[in-house]
C-alpha cells in the first residue's frame, strides 16, 4: 500500500450547480444582454410606431446584424487563439463590395470595386507611414 494519504472527494452540497453556473457565466451574461437588447428594440419600436415587430422587421434585423456577428466571432477566435490582428475593416470593406455586388447579380462590377477598395487600402497605409504634419 502507498503512504500518500487520499483526498477525500468533497461532494458539493448544491449538487454541482454552483459550478456549472461559474463554468457557463458568460454564456448566461451574453443571454441576458441578449433578451434585454431584443426588450429594448420592442420597446422603442412600440414607443415609435404603436406596434410590435412584425416578420419583416425581424427578418431586416437579423440580415443587417449577421455579417458583423459572423465577423466578431471569428475576430474574438483569432484573438483567444493569440493571433492577434485587429485589422479586420479591410476585410469588411471588400466583403460588402462582394455582397453589393451579388446582390445586384453583375459580376461586372466586382472587379471595379475591388480596385477601388485597393487604391483606398494603399491611400490609407501610405498616410500612416507618413510623417504628421504640423500647422504653423
Amino acid at each position: 500500500m502507498s503512504d500518500v494519504p487520499k483526498l477525500a472527494a468533497t461532494a458539493s452540497p448544491f449538487g454541482g450547480w454552483r459550478d456549472s453556473l461559474a463554468q457557463n457565466m458568460s454564456f448566461l451574461l451574453s443571454f441576458v444582454i441578449l433578451a434585454g437588447l431584443t426588450l429594448l428594440y420592442i420597446g422603442l419600436f412600440h414607443g415609435q410606431l404603436n406596434a410590435y415587430p412584425g416578420t419583416f422587421e425581424w427578418t431586416s434585423v437579423v440580415n443587417t446584424a449577421v455579417p458583423t456577428v459572423l465577423v466578431a466571432v471569428g475576430q474574438t477566435i483569432v484573438v483567444i487563439t493569440r493571433g492577434i490582428d485587429l485589422s479586420v475593416g479591410g476585410v469588411i470593406d471588400v466583403s460588402n463590395a462582394l455582397a453589393a455586388t451579388h446582390m445586384k447579380d453583375n459580376l461586372a462590377r466586382l472587379g471595379p470595386a475591388v480596385e477601388r477598395e485597393l487604391r483606398e487600402a494603399e491611400v490609407r497605409r501610405q498616410r500612416r507611414q507618413s510623417p504628421v504634419r504640423q500647422s504653423p
